[in-house]
């Protein structure tokens, strides 16, 4: 269940990053199960049951990613921050944008 969790809802309104990331994902975190429970010496069934839970939550995931209603806050900032000309590459910039962003979330 958190594997799922992870994938088809954290990772798409959580991380500010480009489609193939995301569909570079499953198969990062494939491999850090593996690693992880042959490591753990966890059975081969648990390892492989995670893994099927990887592969049943990616459509899910991309599928997020595609919906334009999506709850997802790290694009809702980028979108607000292009739209305001902010230089997220320049640190007083940014800082001066998370500063009103926040005051205006906490308005709300």
């Amino acid at each position: 269940m958190l594997v799922e969790i992870f994938i088809a809802d954290w990772l798409p309104r959580k991380v500010l990053a480009d489609r193939s990331a995301f569909e570079a994902a499953p198969a990062a975190l494939e491999a850090w199960v593996r690693y992880a429970g042959r490591t753990r010496a966890l059975p081969d069934w648990a390892i492989q049951r995670t893994v099927d839970a990887i592969h049943e939550s990616t459509a899910e995931m991309l599928e997020q990613l595609d919906d334009d209603r999506s709850d997802r806050p790290a694009m809702d900032f980028l979108s607000a921050a292009q739209d305001a000309g902010v230089d997220l590459a320049d640190e007083r910039a940014r800082a001066t944008f998370v500063a009103g962003w926040n005051a205006r979330s906490l308005a709300e």
